[in-house]
């Protein structure tokens, strides 16, 4: 799994796994944790590695049951526009996106 136990998608868990590789260089990329609040996209969380950014957005979400947790952007330091987005399954009641079907993730710690 992940230093911090979680697991949202096996998409997700990839990533993770590429980031504890040597060939993740950390600084090239940074990790945005979105979520809804009112009908718009917010920032949760930035981070260098997608496991401590996940462990941050859900922590934020978890505080708010008016922010549900959406997606995570990708993006290579100095562009504008996320090289991948990771939709995220439900998390505590609240919608990921409308078409998503992956399982719940499973939190083990925090």
């Amino acid at each position: 799994m992940n230093e911090y136990e979680l697991h949202f998608t096996d998409q997700i868990d990839k990533e993770m796994e590429w980031i504890h590789s040597g060939s993740f260089q950390l600084g090239s990329y940074i990790y945005m944790g979105m979520g809804r609040l009112n009908g718009r996209t917010v920032c949760l969380s930035v981070a260098y590695k997608i496991d401590y950014c996940l462990l941050k957005a859900v922590q934020f979400a978890s505080e708010d049951a008016n922010v549900r947790l959406h997606h995570i952007n990708k993006v290579k330091v100095g562009h504008l526009q996320p090289e991948i987005r990771f939709d995220l399954p439900a998390l505590n009641g609240s919608l990921a996106s409308a078409d998503s079907k992956a399982q719940d993730p499973v939190i083990k710690s925090q």
